[in-house]
């Protein structure tokens, strides 16, 4: 099929120039509108385009800004891509001519941006036997945002989130390091590359049965490999304890840290086979948590008590409660449906399979109501000032003061029970007087831990 629209509008010129008018065009608006699957993409992107209309058109001419047209009116999807030479970002006006004589142009439809390359280099630091290398982001980074984030993969175990970074291998060997770049326009790139770390040869002698632990550690060392040559082996095993045994007896690491393994072989004692930080010994962190009271009724906040120390780690948390409701947040607050005595257990487990677990009782009571006045006058209506506990395994402790400030009586049981005398047994005069309450034992809730004013009246 010809296009003639071009032809029309050539010749409209010519026929303008010839009469010496000037002409403004007229653009007749066409009842309908460009859509596409996909209208922002990264150095490359697949689009299909649909003309919308509520009368169907008879014919169409699409023109892709791209050096690509179409006179279909359902054209194939279209490969938009950056070149060298193409701005960044790259914006294209989509126009579809509608029966010859109406178009309509969708301008900055479509918009690629540049992903930033993810190449880099690398150099060892030349610091002998520790395997360090310099890792260096070589590709330039766009003026449309600065807003990066960068992943490292060293094939090790260990990753890293900068630009540049210092890494330590923990072997010789070849590691196959990566890197992706991302943006937060949404465009990544990713890069491979072969890294050969090379060492001594002889640290190939040696196996250990773990290299990882967490919080204490039982390791055994042997030799594999070309055995026959060693007559003699002196350890030193980086926890202060030595050994001469060709296979040395268990060796305990009691401590968290990381711990470089020496043996000397057939007593040459100038040049030892050094493994830097061979035994990795990680502390768990403590599941140990605290509990308060919330304003909202049985309503408590549970609050991990340790450091998440390790910034290499993830961390998992689950809060196990005897009434079966589970919950996954480091700190939770949790609205128990009634009163009564539950368990809270909690576990943190870290991405290198350390963890520890923690449980303690909650006491979910209504609150403590103290009565703040009594008569101790034998009449039988209200002579005893009195404090239930809530549970039986609660000592409680209670000192009473007068105004003065003197201690005038004091008392140690699971029950509270006043009738207005001293220690020695010596009626009080009417008036008011001080309480500090607290629980000695089994409140771990701290629901006693109270003061305020009792007026003895008679």
């Amino acid at each position: 099929m010809i296009n003639i629209f071009p032809e029309l509008k050539r010749a409209l010129n010519i026929y303008v120039a010839i009469l010496g008018l000037l002409v403004v065009p007229v653009v007749a608006e066409a009842q309908g509108e460009i859509q596409a699957d996909q209208t922002v993409g990264c150095d490359s992107l697949l689009v299909k385009f649909t003309y919308v209309s509520a009368t169907p058109p008879t014919s169409l001419y699409w023109d892709f800004d791209n050096g690509q047209t179409s006179n279909l009116i359902d054209p194939p999807a279209i490969w938009f891509k950056l070149n060298s030479f193409d701005p960044n970002p790259r914006r294209y006006n989509i126009t579809v001519n509608v029966d010859v004589a109406d178009f309509v142009v969708a301008p900055d439809f479509i918009t690629l941006y540049r992903s930033v390359p993810a190449t880099f280099t690398y150099a060892d630091t030349l610091e002998a036997g520790l395997y360090y290398v310099t890792f260096h982001h070589t590709g330039t980074l766009s003026a449309n945002t600065s807003n990066y984030t960068y992943l490292w993969d060293f094939d090790d175990g260990y990753t890293g989130n900068t630009r540049n970074v210092v890494h330590r291998f923990p072997n010789p060997g070849t590691y196959q390091v990566s890197l992706s770049v991302s943006d937060d326009l949404g465009c990544s790139n990713s890069r491979l590359q072969l890294v050969d770390i090379v060492g001594d040869d002889r640290e190939i002698y040696v196996v250990a049965s773990e290299t990882e632990w967490c919080d204490t550690a039982a390791v055994r060392f042997r030799f594999v490999g070309l055995t026959d040559t060693i007559s003699s082996v002196l350890w030193d095993f980086g926890n202060g304890t030595t050994s001469t045994l060709l296979q040395p007896d268990t060796v305990r690491y009691n401590q968290p840290g990381k711990y470089t393994v020496r043996f000397y072989t057939n007593g040459n004692t100038d040049n030892p086979v050094i493994k830097h930080d061979f035994i990795n010994v990680r502390r768990s962190v403590s599941a140990i948590f605290d509990v308060e009271k919330q304003t909202g009724q049985y309503e408590y906040l549970f609050t991990h008590a340790d450091e998440l120390y390790d910034s290499t780690a993830t961390y998992n948390f689950l809060w196990d409660f005897s009434d079966g409701v589970l919950q996954i947040n480091r700190n939770t607050t949790r609205t128990f449906a009634d009163t009564g005595v539950y368990v809270a257990t909690f576990t943190v487990t870290d991405s290198y399979g350390c963890s520890d677990t923690w449980s303690r009782r909650i006491f979910v009571y209504d609150e403590i109501l103290i009565q703040n006045v009594f008569s101790p006058n034998g009449d039988a209506i209200n002579d005893y000032f009195i404090i239930e506990p809530v549970s039986s395994s609660i000592v409680l402790s209670i000192q009473i003061f007068n105004k003065a400030g003197m201690l005038v009586y004091s008392m140690k049981a699971p029950k509270i029970v006043w009738d207005g005398r001293t220690d020695a047994g010596i009626e009080l005069n009417s008036g008011i007087y001080y309480y500090v309450l607290k629980a000695v034992s089994g409140d771990t809730q701290k629901l006693y831990n109270k003061s305020g004013l009792i007026q003895l009246y008679k």
